[in-house]
């Protein structure tokens, strides 16, 4: 599908367009459990009226829209809206302080900015302090000082918005922030073609990836209408937006989107809505060992193919136990980083080895050096313990 598409716009259209009425997006409500779902068609509706939104608002190729929300729709709607303008998204950790929250926006010279009400007294408190932001865009409640979303939803059309001239290779998609564990978080900026290309390599390397008796991803393409993963990790992160929002929309699936991570409705949620994957991080496998295989056994969960580990280090033993407990075949995520669109490691020909990360992927050069003098021109030799520079 991506032959002939250079940007992420134009992936979305056609896309939206190949699938038409097949589910891609479940979202259960946290509170009453109710679902709401989401068509492909709809969803490059809703993109659309979130693109034509926003330039109504005066932003323009090269802008930076920040978000600061929890899991929902509406934020899927931005992520891969935006793109539409040539604009770039800017997801920001909801469990940052105030001041590295004022660092980011201004860092990255936001011109939008999205919230809910969670964060409304947070963002006028520094608002003074932010003097790149033009319009905050507030969703679910109403504020004198701050854009109603379902307003300009409202007058937005559906329709395309204008076109813009996309360099792929050089137009930044988007800007993540990393940890920031020496000091301020770092944004990182990501190209259609890094997101592109990322999502190809990442569908072709798992091409031959067998769970068991089940070949995971050709029972995948074969039937891509049943593919639907259960997506917990926060969407401000690279992995749950990319490796779970944007790869499952370009194979034609479907996800189920939470707010977050609730392990008592883990299992649950398996069996009523039949998910088939989910990418989760170490410590949800661990919270789910520790509530035990009796609350597993009260749900259907055959549909459940297998389970990425990924986002930190998965210890072996961990894994092992998962299985051994569980019946269920965890697939380490191999290595990612935000820097390089997420993946850059995994096993090929599903050669895995406990403890390794796998391979460089393909358009992935690595090597191993000394961490105290990183010097590329001076790589170590094989079976030698050094840092990694990508």
């Amino acid at each position: 599908m991506y032959s002939k598409l250079t940007n992420l716009g134009q992936v979305i259209k056609s896309t939206s367009k190949k699938y038409g009425n097949r589910e891609f997006i479940y979202w259960e409500d946290p509170l009453t459990k109710e679902t709401t779902k989401v068509t492909y068609k709809e969803y490059g509706e809703f993109t659309n009226k979130a693109a034509n939104m926003l330039y109504n608002l005066g932003v323009r190729k090269g802008d930076i829209v920040s978000i600061l929300l929890p899991n929902c729709l509406e934020m899927t709607y931005f992520a891969l809206g935006v793109q539409k303008i040539g604009a770039i998204f800017g997801p920001v950790n909801t469990m940052l302080k105030r001041n590295e929250l004022q660092f980011i926006i201004n860092n990255n010279e936001s011109k939008i900015l999205v919230i809910n009400s969670e964060f409304v007294d947070d963002i006028t408190e520094i608002r003074k302090d932010l003097p790149y932001l033009e319009e905050i865009v507030l969703i679910g409640d109403s504020s004198d000082d701050m854009l109603n979303y379902s307003e300009l939803m409202e007058k937005s059309f559906s329709s395309d918005p204008p076109q813009v001239e996309i360099d792929e290779k050089e137009d930044p998609a988007f800007i993540v922030y990393t940890g920031g564990t020496t000091g301020f978080p770092k944004g990182a900026l990501l190209t259609h073609y890094n997101v592109i290309w990322d999502n190809k390599m990442a569908l072709k390397v798992n091409q031959d990836e067998e769970i068991g008796d089940v070949n995971l991803t050709q029972t995948f393409i074969d039937n891509k209408y049943k593919y639907k993963a259960l997506v917990v990790n926060p969407m401000f992160h690279v992995n749950a937006l990319l490796s779970s929002l944007f790869l499952t929309f370009s194979m034609g699936g479907a996800i189920l989107l939470t707010r977050k991570f609730s392990a008592s409705n883990f299992w649950r949620i398996i069996e009523k809505y039949r998910i088939t994957n989910s990418m989760v991080v170490p410590t949800v496998l661990a919270i789910l060992l520790k509530i035990g295989k009796d609350v597993k056994e009260k749900y259907d969960t055959s549909s459940l193919l297998g389970i990425v580990s990924a986002a930190a280090p998965l210890p072996i033993e961990l894994q092992k136990e998962f299985e051994s407990t569980f019946n269920i075949t965890i697939i380490p995520g191999g290595l990612g980083m935000t820097e390089v669109s997420s993946a850059c490691f995994s096993f090929p020909d599903d050669k895995r080895i406990p403890g390794s990360v796998g391979m460089p992927i393909n358009g992935v050069e690595a090597l191993i050096v000394d961490q105290n003098n990183p010097d590329p021109n001076h790589p170590f030799e094989p079976n030698t313990v050094g840092e990694i520079i990508i």
